[in-house]
């Protein structure tokens, strides 16, 4: 499994405007179209799509 990394503050904002809580996802991959993310404890992932 890839290693995420830590959300900065603009990322962190990103993600709680789409209503998931960033202190428990990391980043593991950011593009310019989506950014996606795997949950700190349980290995959930998710994305989220830019606009």
């Amino acid at each position: 499994m890839k290693s995420g990394k830590k959300p900065n503050k603009n990322q962190s904002i990103f993600i709680k405007e789409n209503g998931i809580n960033p202190e428990n996802w990391l980043i593991f991959k950011n593009t310019s179209e989506e950014m996606h993310l795997v949950h700190r404890y349980l290995d959930k992932r998710t994305r989220i799509i830019r606009k």
